[in-house]
């Protein structure tokens, strides 16, 4: 039987072949969707998301000054409108007890951050570890781990409560723009 009997036969059920068709376009379009990779892959784990950055608000946008931790770094002028979140970075001592340990990380990032991969072009955050000078001390003795790196952070500074510094391989790692603007910045950092 031909559609065009089924469309004229008064018996058809209307019902049903709406169904049928309305069925179809969805599994079509949904196949669609799945391979132009609008949806996600069902094989392929889902990446973590990336925490929204809530805006840091200063009165000067050109210092980012953190009161919390008591340091503070220079902004160039293309970094109007940064923001600021507070990650953390993650340790294991290198003795038999293997203790964990965790602290904060302030990620400084460019307003022109995308969530791209590098090499499709975001831009270099600016990640500063904040170390307790206890745990700094088990990083100096070559005890505590926090990077897969074959090397410890990069010391910035220090003040009474707390030692500052950068992951191992903080640039240079990825091909991510304004690097050098980066650097520059990390320049100017001041523990107080």
């Amino acid at each position: 039987m031909s559609i065009s009997n089924i469309i004229k036969d008064p018996n058809t059920n209307w019902k049903y072949l709406l169904i049928v068709f309305i069925l179809g376009v969805l599994a079509g379009g949904g196949i669609l969707a799945w391979q132009s990779g609008s949806l996600p892959s069902l094989t392929s784990p889902t990446p973590t998301p990336t925490p929204t950055p809530p805006v840091d608000e200063t009165a000067d946008w050109k210092v980012y000054r953190n009161e919390e931790y008591g340091f503070e770094v220079s902004l160039l002028d293309s970094w109007k409108g940064y923001s600021v979140f507070v990650g953390f970075w993650s340790g294991v001592t290198l003795d038999s007890k293997s203790t964990k340990f965790q602290g904060p990380q302030i990620v400084i990032r460019n307003p022109k951050w995308t969530i791209n991969p590098p090499s499709l072009g975001t831009y270099q955050d600016i990640p500063i570890m904040v170390f307790t000078t206890e745990e700094w001390s088990l990083i100096e003795a070559g005890n505590l781990n926090v990077s897969a790196a074959p090397v410890g952070p990069n010391k910035l500074g220090e003040n009474q409560k707390y030692v500052f510094a950068l992951p191992p391989r903080w640039v240079g790692f990825t091909d991510a723009l304004g690097q050098e603007e980066a650097v520059e910045i990390v320049k100017t950092f001041k523990a107080f």
